[in-house]
């Protein structure tokens, strides 16, 4: 014999409402332990590299960091990167480099993009780095251009250093897999 059970609304809204709070419950423990485990220490230890200035970290793990004036950019941002990567298990989303450029840095950049794009292509990096510095010096700025493994890194500084602006560009042979840079 088969009987039937009764559901009332009353009933059905009463699991409903349990399984919205245990979700909430659920997510807020989650928040919170991120936060607490991996993303407050990320950010203290980072804010202990050479050169960074400041440190901030947002939605889905993007890294911001503000670098003092003196810093190497290319240490600097490896550095960076390898401690996100081991802290987080893979390369963070992306790794912004706060610039603090004036018009004339901005435009400068964009052209060098190009430079460097060619320096790659052509495998040219003596010439790329001509270009960069005469470039620079023509908009009254000092640049420096460093190649690493994986990057290509250009700094661009006023004559007295209050402003600077940072260009990080693949080279060649990186793939960008599950960190975008900047």
């Amino acid at each position: 014999m088969i009987t039937m059970m009764k559901v009332t609304v009353k009933q059905v809204m009463s699991v409903f409402i349990g399984f919205v709070v245990s979700l909430a419950v659920l997510r807020g423990a989650q928040t919170l332990y991120t936060s607490s485990v991996i993303r407050t220490p990320l950010v203290r230890t980072i804010e202990h590299v050479p050169g960074v200035q400041r440190v901030t970290m947002g939605p889905k793990n993007a890294i911001a960091i503000d670098l003092t004036p003196t810093a190497n950019l290319m240490t600097s941002y490896q550095t960076v990167t390898a401690d996100a990567t081991r802290s987080l298990g893979q390369a963070p989303r992306q790794i912004t480099l706060v610039n603090h450029a004036t018009g004339a840095m901005i435009a400068v950049t964009n052209q060098l993009r190009f430079v460097v794009a060619q320096g790659i292509a052509t495998g040219q990096y003596v010439a790329m780095n001509d270009s960069i510095q005469q470039m620079a010096a023509r908009a009254h700025l000092t640049a420096n251009v460093e190649l690493g493994t994986n990057h290509v890194y250009v700094t661009l500084s006023s004559s007295k250093g209050h402003y600077h602006t940072y260009l990080v560009l693949p080279s060649a042979n990186t793939t960008t897999g599950g960190g975008g840079h900047v």
